[in-house]
Parts: structure tokens; C-alpha cells; sequence
């Protein structure tokens, strides 16, 4: 299916280059542009458009006297030879996977006729605009749709295009209004992919000027029409319940850990490999049995290994910190692709796109689980994926029996980083439920390999054991030695009940009292999740404002310079269990002293008083009165920092990390070919 994308200019010839380099950057390849000279008057414009036409000879121009927006849209889209119109203005941006996914709803939903998505503002003022989910009534009232939409062009010629009437703006409002009042459907895409630049004085602005005469117009062409909105009992009843699990996940959460750990043993302690959580896998290839694929675009290229990372979310932490790690080391033999499944703000998609545009958000897409999985397929069908890595995706999981029925050659990896078994959401037990469609498993440390093996039964020869790695940029000069009468500390990671945040606190709120109080300098908390509003309540209720410094947005940049520069010199990480924590690796490689929980995962890591020091039980004492201890020795932190550093050196590098994924996923490729 072609797209063609219309571009109306009136002397905005600055910009229109990049308009058409957003357009040429996306992911979707059908496409046509068609620029729109709209009588511009500025010589500078004319100028510009004329070396453009030059220089991008696949782009079609027009150049007209001055009719307005939607005279100039018309004229664009009469030429067109696409089956489906994007308008964009000159000085306007696209996602590089707005057209993608948009066309994809249009191929998956007939029903559809208009896609659109929120909106950011820059230039003048910058913020997020979040649209409505498409309602007829709801645009009647005001126009919450951007002019930058992906339409039917048969919907065009059927309402016989935009009204030129509306020269003096609103012209996309009442094209919108058409389309609603004849019965056509719109939908919303949840996620920001038009970049809408806001000027001093704009097209906008000036039709604000006369919206009392447009809006009249409007009103006098579409009436509003009186609705009575109805409580219906279904409603109700997901009102109740959804009141019910508030109230009782306030009452979990103030509950002592241990107290905690009884109800999760109570409640899963039934479990065993018949009897887990049960996840039917049948229901979800049932719901999708009708499937055929449709590939989106004829990218299906072989020149490298192609592939397909599904995981929840990118935000900050270890996962993505190893992924980033292997885009940046394998981005010549590699193409990947990434899919994240999970509600998100994804505070860490922009590290992501620095190395690939190819990124979906599909629970932005649609909240439909069905549509997920389906989109997903199609994916692996466009870019020809050779491997899916599943890395703590529960849709990833339900999706692999369709995989494999659909793409028998496409091959899975599930990659497993933490065993939580008293947890439902336990990625060890969940994934071996998928077993007979995973080719192989990926793990951390030889302990989670013989977990595998003797608590799921999963053959040897089906597990590899890839510990994490990082960057040789992470190791900080020996001789860059902070002031020893100086004491930094921090946390950093995801502040959720694993992590234990709080207990931090509680640490901090101690050692403040304790006798080398006065040798502590600063504290820091890095890191956001489901916990910061309790961490931020905390903070305040123990008197803590103004001694912790708790930033939320800090990259991997960040975090390096605050190690490199001596803002952090202990790190107390007190988690419940870990995978191989890619935080502590970074720590360590840039002589930062760890003061961590003995608990798996760290303990794989750490070696007590050699690397590191592991504190037993999660007892605030015992962590006070070793940092008192390191206070007063700095010979032993001095000796537990080179060797540390050494270990990360020999053993934790991302070259190493990166060359054995790269052997697994050619010599699998190559096993499967052979047979």
C-alpha cells in the first residue's frame, strides 16, 4: 500500500527540508512525497523549493497561487497515486514509525478510515498534547485530532475533499467533522509520533484570532447534539472492582516483608510443574487461527542477523543497559528490532534511538492483546527475523506458540535474569510453561543454568550461560582517587519492592545518626518506579529533605559521570535477589565500593571483603556497622576496589558479552539450517 505524504508550503522554506527528512527517515518504504508551493511570496523560499526540487528528484513539486491550506492539501492529493494520505505541514516532523504503524491499522482494521496520534509541541512552547480517543460527539464539542493524520484517500474523493471555504483555518477540523458525521471511524494511536513546531505567530494562532467567526461556521455546519451519558451496570462493576484492588495492594504494601513472604509462600507454595499458574497456550493461537500474513513493506533483507528484542519497557535499568551494550557492539552484524509490551513512559527510549529507529511500543498501539500479537507477526514477516529474544514479556511468552506456527524458522531465545518463585510473575516458571517452543534459554550464572535443570527439567544442551557485560568506557583511571575524608553514597536502581528502596532509608536515616555521621558527605537515590511516591513520602517523614538528593531521569551517562567524578563512592544496594546486576559491574569497574545484600545474584558477583562486601539478612545494623567498619579502614577499601576492578576487566567486559551472543546466534542459525 502507498503512501503519499503532501506538503503544503507558504514560505516556510526554512523548514520544509526537514519535514521531508522526517518523512524520508521512516520505517515504512512506500512511500511518495508531494510539496505544495502555495504561492509563496518569500524569495528565500523560493529559492530553497527550487534547489529541493533539484536535489530530491524522486519528489513530486507543485507550484500554484495561493489558496490556503486546504486549497493547497487538494491540489497535493489530486496528484497522488496512494491508496492512503498523510498531510504534513512544511514546518511540522513524523515519529520515523508513525506511517508504519498506521498504515497497520489501516491493512488490519477495515473499519478504520482515519489514524492519528498525540502530539509534541517545540519551538515556542514545548509539551505533550494527548488527543481523545476518536468519538463523533466529543468533536463536536472541540477538535482534539492533529491535521497530521493517515486517511483513506477514497475517503477524500467520496466527501469530495477538504473545504476551501475554510482558507482561513479550521479546514482540518471540518474535514474531521465529514468524515465522523458519514459514518467513518477514527482511532488513536497512544503515543506521541507528530511533532507539531509552535512558532511566535503561526497559521494556528492567527485562525485562534477569528475562532469566535470559524467556530460559528462550524456550529452552523454541524450542530452539537444533546447526549445523555449513561452509568450502566457493567461499568459499575469495574468501578467496584477496580476500588477493591486499590484498597487491598495500600494494605499488602504496609505489611512487614516478612509477613509478605508468608502469603506469597501460602499462595504459591501449591505449585509444581503440572500445576502453575496455567497459561493455555491453545486460547491464544484459537485467537488468532485466522491469521494470514500481510507484510507491511519488502524490507526482507539477509545481509545480517535480524533480530527482534520483546521486553516490557525501557527504562532505566539492567536489561536495557545489556542491550544497549549489544546494539552498539553487534550493530554491524546485527539489525535489531525492538518490541516493548508493558505501559511505560520508557524513559530510556531515547538512548535506543541514538542506534535504531526500529522501535514499537505496542501496548501504545493498542490495548487489544490480540492486535499485539498480530503486530508482532507481522513484524518478524517485515523484517525477516531470524530470532526473537524474549527477555520478561509475558505476551512474548504467549506469543511463541504463534511463532512458531506461522514462522517455523524463525527461532526463540528466551533470555531469564532473575528467579523469583514466590512471585507470579517468576519469568523462570512462567517461560518453561513455553518450553517445547523456546530453542534455547539464556541465563546469568551457573546457578540459574542448574535451576533450570533441576527444578523445570530443561535439557542441558538447550542453556547457555552469557553473563552480563559493560563497557571498557566504565573503567575509571586508578589513580583518579576521590578525597578519602569524603563519603558518598547512593542508591541506584528501579524503586520497587525487589530493590528495596525504603530500606535504604532506613539505612541512610541511621548511619546520619551514627558516629561517623560527619564524614558522610552526600546521599543520593536514583532511579524511578512504582515505589517513588512512598520513597518521596519517606523522605519527608523522616526528616530526610535536603540530605537525599533523589534524581529520577539520570541515563547511563549520567550515572557514569556521578561514579567517574566521585559524587558517589559506596554504593548500598540492599535487593531481595538479583540476576548479575549490570549497576554493580558498572560500580565496580569505576571504583565504587559495594555494599550489598547476600542474596543470589550479588553473591554470583561479589565475594565478601575481596570485591565487595555482602551483608547478611536485611538487618539495618549490620549495614551501619559495616560502612563505619570501611570508614576506618581504608586500606581494605582500597584492596577491595583493584580487585574488583580487575574482576570486571577479566570476566565482565561487553566485548565478551557481545561475542558470545553473537556465537549463539550464528551457531543456532547455522544448527537450524542443517536441519
Amino acid at each position: 500500500m502507498k503512501v503519499s505524504v503532501v506538503i503544503p508550503c507558504y514560505n516556510h522554506g526554512k523548514y520544509v527540508e526537514e519535514a521531508i527528512k522526517s518523512v524520508l527517515d521512516s520505517t515504512y518504504e512506500n512511500i511518495e512525497i508531494i510539496v505544495v508551493n502555495d504561492g509563496s511570496t518569500c524569495e528565500d523560499t523560493i529559492s530553497i523549493l527550487k534547489d529541493l526540487e533539484i536535489k530530491y528528484k524522486d519528489i513530486v513539486f507543485i507550484h500554484q497561487s495561493n489558496k490556503g491550506l486546504p486549497g493547497a492539501r487538494n491540489s497535493g492529493i489530486r496528484v497522488s497515486t496512494g491508496e492512503y494520505i498523510l498531510p504534513l505541514d512544511a514546518d511540522d516532523l513524523i515519529a520515523p514509525t508513525f506511517i508504519e504503524k498506521a498504515v497497520w491499522v489501516l491493512i488490519r482494521k477495515p473499519e478504520i478510515s482515519l489514524v492519528y496520534s498525540n502530539v509534541q509541541l517545540f519551538g515556542k512552547e514545548n509539551y505533550v498534547w494527548y488527543t481523545k480517543d476518536f468519538s463523533f460527539n466529543e468533536l463536536l464539542i472541540d477538535n482534539y485530532i492533529p491535521a497530521t493524520a493517515l486517511f483513506r484517500k477514497k475517503i477524500w474523493e467520496q466527501l469530495d475533499g477538504y473545504d476551501e471555504s475554510f482558507a482561513k483555518g479550521y479546514e482540518d477540523w471540518e474535514f474531521w467533522l465529514r468524515i465522523a458525521s458519514n459514518g467513518f471511524k477514527g482511532y488513536k494511536i497512544n503515543e506521541v509520533l507528530f511533532f507539531y513546531r509552535k512558532h511566535e505567530v503561526s497559521m494556528l494562532s492567527e485562525s485562534n484570532k477569528k475562532r469566535k467567526e470559524l467556530i460559528k461556521k462550524i456550529r452552523e455546519k454541524y450542530p452539537r447534539k444533546l447526549q445523555i451519558h449513561l452509568i450502566n451496570d457493567e461499568s459499575l462493576r469495574i468501578k467496584t472492582k477496580r476500588i477493591a484492588s486499590i484498597l487491598m495492594k495500600r494494605i499488602y504494601r504496609k505489611l512487614p516483608n516478612k509477613a509478605k513472604l508468608i502469603i506469597k509462600k501460602a499462595y504459591y507454595s501449591t505449585y509444581n510443574k503440572s500445576s502453575s499458574i496455567r497459561f493455555e497456550t491453545t486460547i491464544f493461537d484459537n485467537l488468532i487461527k485466522d491469521y494470514s500474513s500481510t507484510p507491511i513493506s519488502e524490507s526482507n533483507k539477509k545481509e545480517k542477523i535480524n533480530v527482534m528484542f520483546i521486553l516490557p519497557w525501557l527504562n532505566l535499568g539492567g536489561v536495557e543497559r545489556v542491550y544497549l551494550e549489544l546494539i552498539e557492539n553487534l550493530t554491524n552484524k546485527v539489525n535489531f528490532i525492538f518490541v516493548t509490551t508493558k505501559q511505560s513512559d520508557h524513559p530510556w527510549a531515547n538512548e535506543f534511538l541514538k542506534h535504531t529507529k526500529k522501535i514499537y511500543h505496542i501496548d501504545k498501539l493498542s490495548g487489544n492483546e490480540v492486535d499485539q500479537m498480530i503486530f508482532v507477526l507481522d513484524l518478524i514477516k517485515k523484517y525477516n527475523i531470524n530470532i526473537v529474544q524474549i527477555s520478561n514479556s509475558l505476551l512474548g511468552n504467549k506469543l511463541t506458540p504463534s511463532i512458531k506456527k506461522y514462522y517455523p524458522k524463525t527461532l526463540v531465545i528466551n533470555h531469564l535474569h532473575m528467579e523469583e518463585p514466590y512471585e507470579p510473575w517468576d519469568y523462570f516458571r512462567v517461560s518453561t510453561k513455553f518450553e517445547q517452543f523456546v530453542d534455547h534459554f539464556v541465563v546469568l550464572t551457573t546457578k540459574q543454568k542448574q535451576a533450570l535443570e533441576n527444578r523445570y527439567g530443561i535439557p542441558s544442551n538447550k542453556i547457555n550461560i552469557i553473563p552480563n557485560g559493560i563497557n571498557s568506557a566504565w573503567l575509571k583511571n586508578s589513580n583518579l582517587k576521590s578525597e578519602e575524608s569524603k563519603i558518598n553514597i547512593a542508591f541506584i536502581g528501579r524503586l520497587d519492592d525487589q530493590k528495596q528502596p525504603l530500606l535504604f532509608l532506613k539505612i541512610i536515616k541511621c548511619l546520619l545518626k551514627s558516629r561517623n555521621k560527619h564524614k558522610i558527605n552526600k546521599v543520593k537515590l536514583v532511579g524511578t518506579g512504582p515505589l517513588l511516591m512512598r520513597v518521596k513520602s519517606n523522605i519527608l517523614r523522616n526528616g530526610l529533605a535536603g540530605k537525599i538528593d533523589l534524581i529520577t531521569n539520570l541515563n547511563s551517562e549520567g550515572i557514569k559521570k556521578i561514579m567517574h567524578e566521585g559524587e558517589v563512592n559506596i554504593l548500598i544496594l540492599p535487593s531481595k535477589i538479583e540476576g548479575l546486576p549490570i549497576v554493580g559491574l558498572e560500580a565496580m569497574a569505576s571504583r565504587v565500593l559495594l555494599v550489598v545484600s547476600n542474596v543470589d545474584g550479588w553473591n554470583d558477583l561479589v565475594t565478601n571483603k575481596i570485591t565487595g562486601i555482602l551483608v547478611d539478612d536485611f538487618d539495618t545494623k549490620k549495614y551501619v556497622e559495616m560502612i563505619d567498619y570501611l570508614i576506618n579502614d581504608p586500606k581494605l577499601k582500597e584492596t577491595i576496589l583493584v580487585n574488583a576492578q580487575k574482576l570486571v576487566v577479566d570476566k565482565y567486559t561487553s566485548d565478551i558479552m557481545s561475542e558470545r551472543y553473537y556465537s549463539l546466534y550464528s551457531s543456532i542459525i547455522k544448527k537450524n539450517d542443517v536441519t
